[in-house]
């Protein structure tokens, strides 16, 4: 079993994952839960728009600033 070092940081805590258990680049929060004693990380999925969101930018003249798309 890998072993992980846990730090404090103000009221909070910070566990430095080795290599191995690193989460994707780009992964800006994860979801976690409790099952027994465990804690379970899972990299929290970045919310997209529905299509019909992006329709409304339609006809917009080319210089308008669109939102970023993440696909």
């Amino acid at each position: 079993m890998s072993r992980a070092k846990v730090l404090l940081s103000g009221d909070s805590q910070v566990i430095l994952l080795p290599e191995g258990f690193r989460f994707p680049r780009g992964t800006e929060s994860v979801q976690i839960r409790r099952d027994g004693d465990a804690l379970v990380l899972k990299p929290q999925p970045l919310a997209e728009w529905p299509e019909a969101f992006w329709a409304a930018f339609d006809g917009m003249p080319e210089d308008f600033e669109r939102p970023h798309r993440l696909r």
